[in-house]
């Protein structure tokens, strides 16, 4: 398996962590959308893509590391994650895109790096805490 595929983990509403195999390098859109409970993710390091709305709605959510080889923050990949606190973006990171983080009402401290060239509409909406 070298792939989290779409939808896998769809409103699965007892997941609470999962450990993924370190040769996944791939998580497609939708791939936790919806978990509400799911409170930890060790994301592998060699994971260059995670798309659209992965982590939609993870309320649970705290926190999570993002590997150096992401380069782009998909269109709301973190949205509704409202228990998320802090997160801190690694240098590669060069596009946010619309909505990444929008309705994360916990998030107070991001680090937005210096190479980012991009920064979408609305990525920080209702972001209450920030």
């Amino acid at each position: 398996m070298t792939q989290i595929n779409e939808h896998l983990f769809d409103s699965c509403f007892s997941l609470k962590s999962i450990q993924i195999p370190e040769n996944v390098n791939y998580i497609d859109q939708k791939s936790f959308y919806d978990c509400v409970n799911f409170q930890s993710i060790q994301v592998p390091k060699n994971v260059h893509y995670i798309g659209n709305y992965a982590f939609y709605g993870c309320q649970s959510l705290k926190v999570i590391a993002i590997p150096e080889k992401v380069s782009k923050i998909e269109y709301r990949t973190f949205c509704r994650c409202s228990n998320l606190t802090s997160l801190h973006l690694h240098e590669n990171i060069t596009k946010i895109m619309y909505g990444a983080f929008s309705y994360c009402s916990s998030l107070q401290n991001i680090t937005i790096p210096s190479k980012v060239s991009l920064l979408e509409e609305n990525i920080f909406y209702y972001c209450t805490s920030l």
